[in-house]
């Protein structure tokens, strides 16, 4: 036991070790983060099967390269023969980078080298392994490596010379950004995962050399009866797929949401009645929708709406994929679920984690409502589990996610009776209060360091604008005689201040001057809400003689229709 102990610590140290490199190295196979995160954590739980081959490898790093490159050259097999049959053109390079030229660009000209070029250099610029770890792991000559990546740096360079003017240091600058830039985005391994996978492999194996039915169906009947004693929600999580559909004659998208300008999800009801999440990156020109598992389907059209978290990253109820829904993992639920709120929004399907003074960087702020109260919370993107901020002024908000804006590291609320937002993540809190007695309703809109609260009294004859540019630390107030029923704001990347009206007044109206004057655009959007997309674009849910549409504002006078692959409804997150 000690020894299996000791073999374990030491395969950890070598996953955290080289979990960033690995990902990164299968990236530049896939072009896919998702695929080469999964492709890595696949690669640790079979090493952890096998502690002793793994440890006595030359290079353990490169022993376990070589299975993530191999797990993910298997799955895109299986996708390549999936797509071929339903006649479907798969999309590459659109994982939770956005793709540019340059990484567009080095990923094709790498594909298309001969393989052992391809490996050589993968292995040697993206995985940091070195010349006698290549080839003891391929099973050539140091000389043979050496000639490998020299004809495979040629080619590389010829491919990419149309583009790149500068060629050798350009051509090594984009190698080193994209390698940074998937570093970057790797995150940290699943480890309790990949050794709970990797003891499971070990079991099979020895069930397998024990030889006889009867002795794996006595090991069976064992795993059966000691199951039966564990409660269902303490099960190890299974990654769940999900499956390429069609969409077409699909009944309803009830919720919509954007990541930017061109990259959208939704939660689609099929002609089947079951529900699929459906992904657009070119603005809805063309969408990739894929069927939910049975276990998520369950979640889906009821009380638990879709939550984006990341750019590829969607949580549903207890389900979570990291990978726009091909993959789906049920996260760890915590004990004493919360009881539901009296406005029956429901609370984390997970229950609540460990509360924060301040949000961690990148994790996304959203409201959740437990036991009768409903509060901002910082979500983990890893597991899905929503944790409360201890420092948050005592004011009362509902359950609309729109109500908390995360800007950086700033955090904006908007709450019955007052603006409280923090400008160091939830350490510290400041105040803007509104009079309950004079204003009607408020909004809020943030693009950097743009900040605005647009406020219509009960007179409903004028518009006023408090406004900071600079983030919040310093603020101005602008009237205007704009009298119109709002139904929300949005600030442009160039502070431009937008805002939308209700029934007879639905068009959109835009200031250039920090709220002192409105103009309308000439497309009227009614009746319209107006959101923020998970960068900052604003977005507009509009209707015309068809339904619902959607709309990307580019700039305060153009606006560009998304095209849905199903009536839309009237959800947005």
């Amino acid at each position: 036991m000690e020894r299996e102990d000791n073999a374990g610590a030491t395969l950890e140290d070598l996953f955290k070790a080289s979990y960033s490199r690995l990902v990164a190295g299968v990236y530049a196979f896939t072009g896919d983060l998702g695929e080469a995160q999964d492709a890595v954590q696949e690669a640790f739980a079979r090493a952890t099967a096998q502690p002793a081959r793994t440890l006595g490898a030359d290079s353990p790093e490169a022993y376990v390269y070589t299975i993530a490159r191999n797990v993910a050259r298997g799955r895109w097999r299986r996708e390549q023969r999936l797509a071929e049959r339903l006649q479907l053109e798969q999309a590459r390079l659109d994982g939770p980078l956005p793709p540019s030229p340059d990484r567009v660009a080095l990923v094709r000209a790498l594909n298309k080298l001969p393989a052992a070029q391809r490996e050589a250099l993968v292995r040697f610029h993206f995985a940091d392994q070195s010349l006698e770890e290549i080839a003891a792991a391929v099973g050539a000559p140091v000389g043979t490596i050496k000639a490998r990546l020299s004809r495979g740096r040629a080619a590389l360079h010829a491919m990419i010379d149309e583009t790149v003017d500068d060629l050798r240091p350009d051509v090594a600058a984009t190698v080193d950004q994209v390698r940074g830039d998937v570093v970057a985005a790797a995150g940290s391994p699943d480890l309790p995962a990949a050794f709970r996978r990797g003891r499971q492999r070990q079991l099979r194996r020895r069930a397998g050399l024990a030889g006889g039915l009867g002795a794996i169906g006595a090991i069976a009947a064992s795993i059966v009866i000691l199951l039966g004693f564990v409660p269902a929600r303490q099960l190890p999580a299974e990654r769940l797929d999900g499956v390429v559909v069609s969409a077409a004659g699909a009944l309803k998208m009830p919720t919509v949401m954007p990541v930017d300008g061109r990259t959208f999800f939704g939660l689609v009801q099929l002609k089947s009645k079951r529900w699929a999440l459906a992904n657009t990156v070119d603005g809805g020109q063309h969408w990739t929708t894929l069927q939910l598992p049975d276990a998520v389907n369950r979640w889906a059209g009821g009380a638990y709406e879709p939550v984006l978290l990341a750019p590829r990253t969607v949580l549903l109820g207890p389900y979570l994929t990291k990978d726009g829904g091909r993959h789906w993992t049920m996260g760890k639920l915590k004990a004493g679920s919360p009881s539901w709120p009296v406005n029956r929004v429901p609370p984390p399907a997970l229950g609540l984690g460990e509360p924060l003074t301040a949000a961690p960087a990148g994790w996304p702020v959203t409201v959740a409502c437990v036991d009768g109260s409903c509060d901002p919370m910082v979500v983990d993107p890893a597991t899905g589990v929503h944790h409360a901020l201890t420092g948050v002024p005592p004011h009362r908000t509902d359950g609309d996610p729109q109500n908390v804006v995360r800007n950086g590291n700033s955090i904006w609320l908007k709450t019955g009776e007052a603006e409280d937002y923090s400008l160091d993540g939830g350490r510290s809190w400041s105040t803007r209060p509104l009079s309950s007695r004079t204003t009607n309703s408020f909004w809020l809109a943030v693009n950097g360091s743009y900040v605005y609260i647009v406020v219509q009294p009960f007179d409903g004859r004028t518009t006023s604008v408090m406004s900071s540019l600079d983030g919040g630390r310093t603020w101005h107030t602008a009237t205007s005689e704009t009298a119109t029923r709002q139904s929300g704001a949005c600030a442009l990347a160039d502070g431009t201040l937008l805002m939308v009206g209700t029934g007879s007044d639905g068009k959109v109206l835009a200031s250039h001057d920090h709220g002192s004057t409105f103009r309308g655009a000439s497309q009227r959007l009614s009746p319209g809400l107006l959101r923020r997309a998970l960068d900052g674009t604003c977005v507009v849910e509009g209707g015309d003689a068809t339904g619902v549409t959607w709309w990307v504002a580019d700039s305060a006078t153009s606006y560009r229709q998304i095209r849905l692959p199903a009536p839309g409804g009237n959800t947005f997150k």
